[in-house]
């Protein structure tokens, strides 16, 4: 018998056959989490690299992929300057805006 009689026959669509649930969270993953909170609440600014080197220092085992994707879960970012584009330099001309005081009634 084919898996879509099957299906029909059970009243399940064949999609709930297929389904594969998500994985579980991993028993050490708590562990881990609560060892990335304390490193992260004493030094908010280490990015997935160093939290994987402070981690492994205190004898967890991690890479930094499994590091990156709990950081992300628990929502945390590092704190590092962000860039400041909009910000004009002191030592920078101004010139004036020429039209400030026209009135532009058509175009060119």
């Amino acid at each position: 018998m084919s898996i879509k009689e099957q299906c029909k026959l059970a009243g399940v669509p064949r999609s709930s056959y297929y389904f594969r649930p998500k994985r579980e969270a991993k028993s050490g993953d708590e562990m881990l989490m609560r060892a990335i909170d304390r490193v992260y609440t004493e030094e908010p600014t280490f990015g997935t690299r160093r939290m994987r080197d402070a981690l492994n220092g205190l004898g967890h085992e991690a890479g930094r992929g499994r590091v990156r994707q709990l950081m992300r879960g628990m929502g945390i970012e590092p704190i590092y300057p962000k860039p400041r584009l909009s910000v004009p330099d002191k030592e920078h001309k101004r010139y004036p805006y020429l039209l400030r005081e026209m009135e532009i009634s058509a175009s060119n």
